[in-house]
């Protein structure tokens, strides 16, 4: 592999400033880079796309004298693609937060992760990037069609806590992941060949927890919904009219609920927690060939249900127990 890579940083500006007990301080930097790579440029980029643009990393944080606070930070870039077929790409993470002490916090967050696997595999079929894929008898000369392989996920979402300076709090977190791409999989009829399979994949998740905090006994309960969809259950390839399926992650739902209990016992310096949960994930999935029968629907339920208690002391200065 040869490569060559120059990168210019510049800082434009960092300052800090106090007020009447208020904080403010920041920076923000703008940099450019870059890069002339041969060779396996995939590899090189496999989890972040160091090509030739410009970069922006911007850090700013607040604290009042009255407890309330904010703080953001990001960084971002733009650079050109690794392929002819994706002239240009954006990487993105963010983060901001807020809240006031022992009354309110919350934070908003978004993320990029790129994992880059081939840059210009060839295929003698057509339609890449959908669930149904078709082409002629594979031969030496007609594999003419290119694209990478490669997912970008995306992870963004939100948290809020409330506890308006009592012991009793309530907190809530939304998020969703996702997933899109294309990754090789096998496919058999009369033989087996390499086809590009469509990852579109999307996980939402809501997080509910209440509960009592103090210096001698911490209280939780909890409860989560997790939703995970994929726009393409099955996969399908026509060769000489032949279509055969394969089959990606059927969608499913998960919903858990659960307690927790941490209390600070008064002898020996011992620590009780305790916790249980139960958990229940269900999903369907119908099939796709054609069988005298019809085509079945799939239908599985999966409960798990668990206790835990744990208890931790220390009854002489150098000996503990558990």
């Amino acid at each position: 592999m040869k490569r060559s890579i120059l990168t210019v940083l510049a800082i434009i500006s960092a300052c800090t400033a106090t007020a009447m007990a208020e904080e403010y301080n920041g920076a923000l930097s703008v940099g450019g880079s870059y890069s002339n790579i041969s060779g396996q440029k995939a590899k090189f980029n496999e989890y972040k796309n160091l090509g030739s643009g410009a970069q922006v990393g911007l850090d700013l944080n607040y604290r009042g004298d009255s407890g309330y606070y904010w703080s953001g930070l990001a960084d971002f870039s733009l650079m050109n693609g690794r392929s002819l077929d994706d002239a240009v790409t954006t990487d993105m993470n963010f983060n901001f937060k807020t809240g006031k002490t022992d009354v309110f916090k919350a934070s908003l967050f978004y993320n990029e992760i790129t994992h880059n696997i081939t840059d210009n595999a060839r295929t003698f079929q057509s339609g890449i990037g959908t669930s149904v894929i078709s082409g002629p008898t594979p031969t030496a000369t007609n594999f003419v069609n290119s694209f990478d392989y490669g997912i970008k996920r995306k992870n963004y979402g939100a948290e809020a806590e409330v506890s308006l300076k009592s012991p009793f709090f309530f907190l809530t977190h939304v998020e969703r992941n996702e997933a899109k791409g294309l990754l090789p999989m096998s496919i058999r009829d009369t033989t087996t060949i390499e086809a590009p399979a469509p990852i579109d994949y999307a996980t939402d998740t809501l997080f509910l927890q209440t509960g009592y905090r103090s210096k001698e006994i911490i209280f939780t309960i909890d409860g989560s919904i997790s939703k995970f969809n994929n726009d393409n259950t099955a996969f399908s390839s026509y060769v000489n009219n032949v279509r055969t399926f394969a089959y990606l992650p059927p969608n499913n739902e998960s919903y858990s609920i659960g307690g927790a209990l941490m209390y600070k016992i008064p002898v020996f310096d011992s620590v009780l927690m305790v916790r249980a949960s139960n958990v229940l994930t269900d999903s369907s999935f119908q099939f796709r060939e054609s069988i005298p029968a019809g085509r079945p629907t799939w239908n599985g339920k999966v409960q798990d249900t668990s206790a835990s208690i744990a208890l931790t002391s220390r009854p002489l200065s150098k000996l503990s127990t558990n």
